[in-house]
């Protein structure tokens, strides 16, 4: 009785051969595909470790791992391990994201100063800064990284391309945080302010 010789599972490549293949434009997919499973995991738990926003460690991660294919081109094995080198550059990105926060903060508590209201009764005046102050109360609810963008697009009319070449994440992120940060400021609007109309908290 003959029997049929078993077959053993082709092995899977070594990152070292994914980094290579990546570099020289080879089996792009499944060498992407095998890093990612790799070294995700390493890259979530860096980033969640420095900021301990998972939502924000999340996207920056799958930022991380979006722009691989060209960012790999820059990576050289004799000077760091691959892990070190992905972490490193989550944490570029997530140092991007303080700093343009902290400019952002800046520009929204001047904001009032350099847009100055047309009716300039007193009774406008009040409902205007009643408005405001409940606006950025509401703003100062969104987490870091919606924060940012959201003024950068609501208050400033920043267009969400432009912001996505800036920012090197892609425009459907971008929608996605808008579209969180609007659910949140009308939550948080609810909460501090109930009985009130929330669409008073939009910035005009």
């Amino acid at each position: 009785m003959l029997v049929a010789e078993e077959r053993k599972p082709k092995e899977e490549m070594t990152a070292e051969e994914a980094v290579r293949n990546l570099q020289s434009g080879l089996e792009q997919e499944a060498s992407w595909g095998f890093l990612y499973r790799k070294l995700r995991g390493a890259v979530f738990s860096v980033l969640h470790d420095k900021c301990k926003d998972p939502s924000l460690a999340d996207d920056l991660t799958e930022d991380v791992f979006a722009a691989l294919p060209e960012s790999i081109k820059r990576y050289d094995p004799d000077r760091s391990a691959l892990s070190t080198w992905l972490c490193r550059g989550a944490l570029n990105k997530l140092y991007d994201y303080w700093r343009r926060a902290e400019v952002e903060g800046r520009r929204a508590l001047s904001y009032c100063e350099t847009h100055p209201e047309k009716d300039t009764s007193p009774e406008a005046l009040l409902r205007a800064r009643l408005a405001t102050e409940r606006f950025w109360r509401c703003w100062n609810e969104l987490p870091v990284h919606e924060k940012v963008i959201y003024h950068m697009h609501k208050v400033e009319g920043i267009p969400l391309p432009v912001l996505a070449a800036e920012f090197e994440i892609q425009l459907r992120r971008l929608k996605h945080y808008v579209a969180w940060a609007n659910k949140r400021m009308r939550a948080a609007y609810q909460r501090l302010y109930p009985g009130s109309d929330h669409r008073e908290c939009r910035e005009e």
